[in-house]
């Protein structure tokens, strides 16, 4: 979200005045606030699909994504308390064989048979354990798998999300893309969650880190990656690291192309009509050239005149 401080910060707005700042923050604002709220929902359902369609544990009415996610996963924790309970028996067991251990070395005859059951029993619970560790290993792997797996699609969904297509890309040819760009992506290297950063990473054949040269040597986000990839050929400007300049009109009818601002009364519609005008061009808010833009339309179309509000 932009702050009025931000905005003051950056040279090409500094001829706008306090109140134009605040009205562009505003709006940053509500727009983030709806942005988000939106794109939380659709992660939200994607999350239930992906867990569903990998475990075929339904989510229960009313049942929130994290308890959804918390109740799934939960099998794997059961067994490692099965197991703990199982050690628990088994050092108990052994103290019992030793206390009984010490009868008959002091010559009681009678107890040798309950020593031997107790041996037995020992034994037992000893095999008992060893084929919970094995099964626990296995879930453990099952476990991590799944995690990591609903982390990567989690992950390139908010990738995907962020991405603007220029307006003649079809559903179908988006979809094929994004795919082709999870390829892409997957194909440079191999990615794990790193508990250190508690984020993912992507690592090379040597397991090393894949850093982002043109980020300060960072490790790459998927978003990062993700823009890398085909996909940017699909992207409309100002999305990819790109962006024209947009002509304007001051008077006429408006086209697909020309932006019309004879009919705002005040510059606070003058500026909405703008905002909209640049994110429908997909022009990102939170880049050089949506300012530079910005400005410019301010100025060619004289809204520095109208009345604020």
């Amino acid at each position: 979200m932009l702050t009025v401080d931000t905005l003051k910060a950056n040279q090409v707005l500094a001829g706008l005045s306090a109140e134009q700042l605040a009205a562009i923050a505003d709006m940053s604002k509500n727009d983030e606030e709806v942005v988000i709220g939106k794109r939380i929902g659709e992660l939200h359902g994607s999350y239930d699909n992906d867990i569903l369609t990998v475990t075929a544990i339904k989510k229960n009415e009313g049942e929130k994504s994290y308890d959804y996610l918390k109740r799934v996963l939960n099998g794997y924790k059961s067994k490692v308390a099965e197991r703990d309970s199982l050690k628990t028996q088994l050092d108990e067991q052994k103290q019992k064989v030793a206390d009984l251990q010490k009868q008959v070395d002091g010559g009681n005859a009678e107890i040798s048979k309950q020593l031997k059951d107790e041996k037995d029993l020992t034994a037992r619970l000893q095999q008992q354990i060893a084929e919970k560790d094995t099964a626990l290993t296995e879930a453990k792997k099952d476990y991590d798998a799944k995690l990591l797996g609903f982390r990567i699609d989690s992950a390139f969904d908010a990738a995907f999300g962020g991405l603007t297509f220029k307006t003649d890309v079809s559903e179908a040819v988006q979809k094929a893309m994004k795919q082709a760009a999870r390829t892409e992506v997957l194909a440079k290297g191999s990615l794990s969650y790193d508990e250190t950063r508690g984020e993912l990473v992507l690592r090379d054949a040597n397991g090393e880190i894949v850093r982002n040269q043109a980020n300060n040597m960072n490790p790459y986000t998927l978003a990062e990656l993700v823009r890398e990839t085909s996909i940017k050929d699909v992207l409309a400007q100002g999305k990819s690291g790109g962006g024209t300049k947009l002509p304007t009109g001051g008077g006429g009818g408006s086209t697909d192309n020309l932006l019309d601002l004879t009919s705002a009364k005040t510059q606070a519609d003058a500026d909405e009509a703008i905002s909209s005008h640049l994110k429908a061009k997909g022009f990102s808010i939170d880049s050089a050239e949506y300012w530079e833009q910005y400005k410019t339309i301010r100025e060619e179309n004289n809204v520095a005149a109208l009345p604020m509000s």
